[in-house]
């Protein structure tokens, strides 16, 4: 019996990632985990952007410890805590306003889903309205409400309402869709209460909208009526370059949703963006324990701090993705493979689901852990920490050139 198959009969089926990763991780350092064995993975997978800041960061790391040490508060619900102020604080002063972006913060729930719950409950209360588009290939969670406006509907064994799902438009992909001959179909009356788009569809394949796209689709919103809601729970918090994945189109979202690296830690976290006008919650209308953890504001306080106080690590950010995308087109075969991403996320669509399997299988062997996606889950997914050195990310991509044959 191997150390992992000890879960086997006490662990629910639903378990995946110890399936494709079979080793028991003891430890984890910035862009690597450890397996009690003492082998070494490069972590390109990142906790599926729940790390961009890599594995048990320094700076983060000391002043949680210190937080702890010195009995500072954990859980709070959603009172005052000193932790919480500076994380409103920097937020505001460090991303918002250095963008010139006017939101009301609000902390639901601490996962990427509860957000977006969050997100589609106050655009039907605003409007008035139920319906809301979303995208194919779109992934935006696992609960009810997220399940309704993802592909993956089905799943749960019931029917769900209230969406209508329309084809999503890739970037060079030779077709721009535009939602206003659907929008025509309907009574004015009957116009959706939101749009929820992701600008970069990361379980959907690495689909990268255009600036054009994204641009037409807010100002269809907003010469309708129409709510924009951006999910920037996998592709935010410094992934594409910008803070913000939507910066690139100069637009601005009528609510953003954040999560993953948001607490810059792993540690859970989760907020929604409001517009001020759209803010009509009445006190204690949308609830939840766990609004806000005051451990995950302390690490997110400190990752403002560092890595968002000027634009260094934009801009280091941003050379890497074109040393990842370089290194990338020289391993593939363009005849064999299409390349897509933007900053340090990247997909190589291999076009058979049985051989990114393979190939996946190979890379963990040889020490470097990443996942697959698309809807034919044909799709090598590459998300490494933004912290990486150029030295682990060329010896990733060695170790991912070594594992295609």
């Amino acid at each position: 019996m191997t150390n992992t198959e000890v879960c086997n009969d006490p662990e629910s089926n639903v378990r995946y990632y110890s399936r494709i990763f079979p080793a028991v991780f003891s430890k984890a350092k910035d862009s690597y985990l450890f397996d009690t064995l003492g082998k070494e993975y490069l972590d390109f997978f990142s906790g599926a952007g729940a790390l961009n800041y890599g594995h048990n960061n320094a700076l983060l790391k000391d002043k949680l410890i210190s937080y702890i040490q010195s009995d500072g508060v954990t859980h709070s619900l959603d009172m005052t805590t000193e932790a919480r102020v500076e994380m409103i604080n920097n937020f505001q002063n460090l991303i918002l306003k250095k963008r010139n972006l006017d939101y009301k913060i609000q902390f639901t729930g601490p996962t990427g889903t509860d957000t977006i719950e969050a997100a589609l409950k106050l655009a039907r209360k605003f409007t008035g309205r139920k319906n809301v588009i979303s995208f194919s290939n779109s992934y935006h969670g696992m609960s009810m409400g997220s399940l309704s406006i993802t592909p993956k509907r089905n799943r749960i064994g019931i029917p769900v309402g209230y969406s209508v799902e329309l084809p999503f438009y890739k970037e060079n992909s030779g077709h721009n869709f535009k939602i206003e001959p659907y929008l025509k179909t309907l009574d004015k009356s009957d116009y959706p209460a939101a749009i929820v788009l992701e600008t970069i569809q990361a379980e959907g394949g690495i689909n990268v909208a255009s600036n054009e796209w994204l641009q037409h689709i807010e100002k269809v919103a907003n010469d309708n009526g129409i709510l924009l809601i951006v999910d920037d729970v996998q592709v935010g918090v410094g992934r594409t370059g910008d803070f913000f994945s939507f910066e690139r189109a100069g637009i601005t979202p009528d609510m953003v949703c954040l999560s993953k690296s948001i607490s810059g830690y792993g540690i859970p976290l989760s907020l929604l963006l409001i517009k001020p006008h759209l803010d009509i919650w009445e006190a204690g209308e949308h609830t939840g324990t766990f609004r806000g953890i005051n451990l995950a504001f302390v690490t997110a306080n400190e990752a403002l701090l560092h890595y968002w106080s000027d634009d260094h690590f934009s801009k280091r950010t941003k050379v890497l993705s074109c040393i990842f995308k370089e290194k990338l087109s020289q391993i593939i075969e363009p005849k064999l493979f299409s390349l897509y991403g933007l900053g340090l996320i990247y997909g190589v669509d291999v076009h058979d689901a049985e051989y990114a399997v393979r190939i996946r299988k190979k890379a963990f062997d040889n020490g470097l852990l990443f996942e697959t996606c698309g809807p034919k889950r044909s799709v090598i997914k590459m998300i490494p920490p933004l912290t990486i050195s150029v030295d682990e990310l060329e010896k990733g991509l060695d170790i991912f050139k070594n594992s295609l044959s």
